[in-house]
Order: C-alpha cells, then structure tokens, then sequence
C-alpha cells in the first residue's frame, strides 16, 4: 500500500514482509538483485496527479517483486516546503534505509533535502534530472531525457510547418508563430524540454507570442491559463505547445470558444502523453511522446538494487530502448544516469499499437 503523508505527523507504511529495516549504504557489495528484505523508502509525489499515481504503485509493486521491504512517503502538495518538512521529520526518525528513491518538488530548491538523505542512504532520484547542485548527493538518476521530448514536440510542429507552407497555407509570421502554455518554470523538467525545444528550433526558429509558464498539467487550470491568452493572440497564433495531452484538452475548449479550428486555424502539439489520450484521439494535436511512468518507477527500484549489489556507478548515461518487455536487469552497476524509453506517436493507431515494458500506451497515459 501507499501512504500520502501530511506535515502533522510521518505516517508510514510497510508494504511487503521483511525484518527491521537495514541500514542504508551498505559497507560491501551484496551481489544480488534479491533485496533480502532491506528497506526501500520512496520520496514520492501526490497521487492526485495521474503520472505520479502510476509511478507509485510501480516503485510499490517492482520493490515487492525484488524483495524489499517498501515505503512511500508522498508529499500531499506540490509544494518543496512541505516536501522538506517530510524529510526533516524522516531524518529525526533514525530509520536507516538500504536506498531511497527521491522525487523533488523543485530539483533547485531541494539542495538540503537531498544532502540529509545522503548521509542516511544511496539517493536515487527518479524524473526531475539532477542539477550541478545535487549532483554530489545524489548517487544515480533515472528519468525520461528531457531534452529529447523537448526535441520531439519541436519535430512535430517543424514537419507541420514545412507541410503546411508546401500547401501554400500563409501563416501570421513567415515562420509561423507559437503561443506556449507550460509546465513550472521553476521545474527541472519543463526546463529542459524547453531547452530542448529550443535547441532543435534554432536553425529556423518559431515566432513565439509568448510562453505561460505554471502548473498546466491538466485540463481544467490549463483552460482558465489558456482563455485569456487565446483571446488576446486570437488572430495570430499558428502553432501551439503544451506540456501534456490533457493540457491540450483544456487549450482546445478555450480555442473552440474563441472560434478558432484545431488543423485549420492553429496546429497543436503535446508534450508528452498524461492523464488520457482523448486530444490524440480526436485529432485536436498532431503527436505527442510517450514517457512510462511505469518504467521509471520499476527502473528506479532496478537502479537502488544493482547499486547495492556493487556499491558501484557507471559514469554517464544510459538510453533504454523502446522494447514491449523489459530487459533482463542484472546484477551489474548502474550508470550515474538512467534514461527510460521514450515513443513519439502522431496518430491514435500509432498509440494503440504501443507498448513499453509489458504496458499499453493506454495504462502508461491513463
């Protein structure tokens, strides 16, 4: 089971049959991928957000396969505040973990956070990329590569242009213009998909109107954010990107409601693939990426394990390929940096033939 922990006490929770906990950091190598019973404890998110759910109950269940004891402290908010309070409280506890599995608010601000978990366990950060900051306390990273997802969404409006001014469509801007409504700005993540998206734009840049940068995940608050600024650039908006499928949900109602035509007035993309695939499906956007928060959670419990089998990294990074099933993990080092497969798909056929890691498209975007 998991359990959403509040700042009034730390509540936890054992999830599978094992002894007392181990200490973190263990002096020797164990060899084995078998965790024997030690304890994992997982820093994870609220589970009000689907990704977030999907990830929870993937840590849980690989950790329960592998032999680990499991617990999951889960901040009810995002909010990095309250995230330190569960931590401050954890590291009074004296619980000495085998691993810890860390998912930050906010990589920048978490710097202390991180660096107490340290001294207590192997951290191994799950979605959010280190920074320069963190990076000495943290011992291996696994997450979608932000860059490359930041790349994809800017592939897809590129081909739309190309096609669009092979059609002799005329668009406001000669090179046609982008309204974004994305993730944090503070948010590790949405900053580098942005960098990535910039990267690959900069040999024939989009005209951007502007960028609306918050919590606009899904719909609803993605809708309110979008009404306004769809009203304002109505008129002159081409291209737009937002930073899930259900974000774009919420876009298109505000684009209907200002009577512009998704594939005929604007062109829109998504990010990548969370809380349903209703705007593939209905044609609303051209493509958008899938990143499994399935494999990201099993990958991370993976990770803590081969690290305690050779209380060894492997510098730089690791790109899994796209496969139905997962690989045969062994117990050899992990790399200090551990990217999940990642699928960019244009149409719903495309999405329905997906499967990564024994998981249709449509259990890893549900």
């Amino acid at each position: 089971m998991v359990l959403t922990s509040g700042l009034a006490a730390l509540a936890v929770l054992v999830a599978a049959c094992g002894g007392a906990p181990a200490a973190g950091g263990a002096a020797s190598p164990s060899g084995s991928l078998d965790g024997a019973g030690k304890e994992i404890v997982f820093f994870g998110l609220t589970d009000q957000v689907a990704y977030n759910r999907l990830q929870n109950e993937a840590v849980q269940e690989q950790a329960k396969q592998m032999g680990f004891t499991y617990r999951a402290i889960l901040t009810p908010q995002l909010d990095q505040t309250v995230q330190d309070g569960l931590v401050r409280q954890f590291v009074a506890s004296g619980d000495k973990p085998a691993a810890i599995l860390w998912f930050p608010v906010d990589v920048a601000a978490s710097v202390n956070s991180v660096r107490q978990l340290s001294q207590i366990a192997p951290v191994i950060q799950l979605t959010r990329a280190p920074i320069p900051a963190t990076e000495p306390y943290v011992t291996s990273s696994v997450s979608g590569d932000s860059l490359k997802v930041g790349a994809a969404a800017e592939a897809l409006l590129a081909k739309a242009r190309s096609d669009l001014e092979a059609k002799g469509v005329a668009l406001k801007s000669p090179q046609g213009n982008l309204l974004r409504i994305f993730g944090p700005a503070t948010s590790q993540t949405a900053i580098d998909r942005t960098k990535g998206f910039m990267d690959a734009m900069a040999s024939k840049p989009f005209t951007i109107l502007a960028t609306e940068a918050g919590v606009y995940a899904a719909a609803q608050p993605t809708y309110v954010a979008a009404s306004p600024l769809i009203a304002r650039f109505r008129g002159q908006i081409d291209f737009l990107q937002t930073y899930t499928t259900d974000a774009a949900v919420g876009v298109a109602q505000a684009l209907r409601e200002n009577g512009l035509e998704l594939n005929k007035d604007v062109w829109m993309v998504a990010d990548a693939c969370n809380g349903g695939v209703s705007a593939l499906a209905d044609r609303q956007i051209l493509g958008t990426t899938i990143q499994s928060p399935q494999a990201e959670g099993q990958l991370g419990v993976v990770v803590a394990a081969q690290f305690l089998a050779t209380q060894k990294t492997v510098p730089g990074d690791v790109q899994y390929p796209v496969a139905a099933d997962p690989p045969a993990f062994t117990a050899d080092p992990p790399h200090k940096v551990n990217y999940i497969p990642l699928l960019t798909v244009t149409d719903i056929d495309q999405f329905n033939a997906a499967k990564i890691w024994g998981r249709s498209a449509k259990e890893m975007c549900s």
